[in-house]
């Protein structure tokens, strides 16, 4: 049986817990509900230092926050990104600034969509609603649609998604340009890894080998993961 999303809410609690008592540099707080120095609220704002963010950490912080920003590494159970959306809450993974406000590191997405042949209206709808700002770049060449969202990717100006039924070729493509991060965005679990591990900036789909629902799901975990390349991989990859 699948576990429901207050199993899940245990379940952090109880890693967490337990992490805690093998090794006294886990704290558990980072599962309590958060205190007035780890929360930083500006206006319309919420900042949560915690690692694992779960309902019990959200505890009478909301308020009449529209916006949620938590740290780049930071695990946000389900049930909280459910809670965020019912409520119209974005939440956002970003950096403290040196100033007491959060500046997020939420970039707005440039979609290309090239090399389909199956209808798109339901996608660019999908994109349009679902991502503010979203811009659409509706191309029948898939290299010169995949540039242009290389280029805005690796100056850094844009989220870049390249959805196209040639994903090995755009995947290609876009990392032949320096400071592009781009992978195969074939499940939500991979691109999860790829934004912890790699700092993705740019996201290739196939638009015919998932539901709409699941690259929606896709899409959002990419603009809400981390976008920094790791110090280790800096070198490399940036």
């Amino acid at each position: 049986m699948a576990a429901t999303q207050p199993d899940l809410e245990w379940i952090v609690r109880e890693v967490v817990r337990r992490l805690s008592e093998q090794d006294p540099a886990v704290s558990p707080a980072v599962a309590e509900p958060a205190s007035s120095e780890a929360v930083a609220a500006a206006e319309n704002e919420v900042w949560l230092e915690q690692q694992v963010v779960t309902l019990a950490t959200l505890d009478g912080t909301l308020g009449t926050a529209r916006r949620v920003v938590v740290t780049a590494d930071a695990v946000v159970t389900p049930s909280v990104r459910d809670l965020l959306r019912a409520k119209g809450v974005e939440l956002c993974f970003g950096r403290r600034a040196s100033g007491p406000a959060p500046q997020p590191d939420v970039l707005p997405l440039l979609v290309g969509i090239a090399a389909v042949r199956a209808p798109t209206a339901a996608l660019e709808k999908m994109f349009v609603e679902e991502h503010r700002g979203a811009e659409l770049l509706v191309d029948d060449c898939l290299i010169h649609a995949t540039q242009k969202v290389a280029q805005a990717a690796a100056a850094g100006t844009r989220l870049g998604m390249i959805v196209t039924e040639r994903p090995a070729i755009a995947v290609c493509l876009a990392n032949r340009r320096a400071g592009v991060r781009a992978v195969w965005g074939v499940s939500v679990a991979l691109v999860a890894a790829a934004a912890k591990t790699a700092g993705t900036n740019l996201l290739v789909v196939h638009p015919t080998e998932h539901s709409l629902h699941e690259l929606r799901s896709i899409t959002r975990e990419f603009v809400q993961g981390s976008h920094v390349c790791p110090e280790t991989w800096n070198a490399a990859l940036a």
